[in-house]
């Protein structure tokens, strides 16, 4: 009789557990509509609202801290973007895009402290996010990106252009990038041929092809210009942007 009456009292506290369960699965999956619809409408405030309530129910959840990292990021909050992110990946997160993420987050961030003359912040952050994702190309070209805009520092800059560019060999930025580093310090023809290999890769981009020509300009290598400029007028000799460029053509021949 006592073991039959142990049983009792066990079967009752597990029905007990699943009936105080189902409430908070329902209320859970309502949760979750709530958060989609209010993404999908852009009210990312209330979004973040609504993953309070589900991080009170879910308290390890890696998903919820993915979700909350993805919000604050759409409100450009760095800082809690990164918080959220980590906590999602010690969460057991393994989601590769929540590694970019977060890689996005600290370069965002590690530019706004650079820019705040927090030189050595600005680096671990950026430390972190390789750690984060080490052949991310981006964080290298972030970090590039700020050493060359923010602080003029072109030869710091055309170094993590080039571990993008080894990293991903088909994305035009960062030889962009390198091409008006290398612009800015006086070496046309490193300049011109990261342009032209830009413009090989994204041919339809008017910032390659505005750039190229100035280089050729800048150079006084109106031959070149000619070159350029016929070579974006063979692309499409009846659109109106050709207009500009056989007007640009007709002032390389003037040169």
């Amino acid at each position: 009789r006592t073991t039959s009456f142990l049983l009792c009292l066990l079967l009752t506290a597990a029905v007990g557990a699943r009936l105080w369960a189902a409430p908070d699965t329902k209320r859970i999956g309502v949760l979750q509509e709530r958060y989609a619809d209010q993404m999908q409408e852009g009210k990312y405030e209330d979004a973040l609202a609504t993953l309070g309530a589900l991080r009170a129910l879910q308290p390890r959840s890696p998903r919820v801290a993915e979700w909350e990292g993805m919000t604050c990021f759409s409100l450009e909050r760095w800082i809690d973007a990164i918080v959220a992110f980590r906590r999602a990946l010690e969460l057991g997160s393994s989601d590769p895009v929540v590694r970019q993420m977060l890689c996005e987050a600290l370069c965002k961030e590690a530019r706004k402290r650079l820019s705040d003359d927090d030189g050595e912040g600005a680096e671990r952050l950026w430390e972190e996010a390789l750690a984060a994702a080490p052949g991310y190309a981006p964080t290298h070209y972030h970090r590039a990106l700020a050493y060359h805009e923010v602080l003029g520092d072109y030869q710091k800059a055309i170094e993590g252009y080039r571990r993008a560019v080894d990293l991903a060999p088909e994305w035009a930025g960062p030889l962009l990038a390198r091409g008006r580093a290398y612009a800015a310090l006086g070496q046309s023809e490193l300049a011109v041929a990261d342009y032209r290999a830009a413009l090989r890769l994204a041919p339809d981009s008017a910032e390659c092809q505005q750039e190229l020509l100035g280089a050729f300009t800048a150079s006084r290598d109106f031959a070149g210009a000619v070159e350029c400029c016929a070579a974006q007028i063979q692309a499409a000799p009846t659109s109106a942007a050709s207009a500009t460029w056989y007007g640009r053509r007709a002032d390389a021949h003037m040169e």
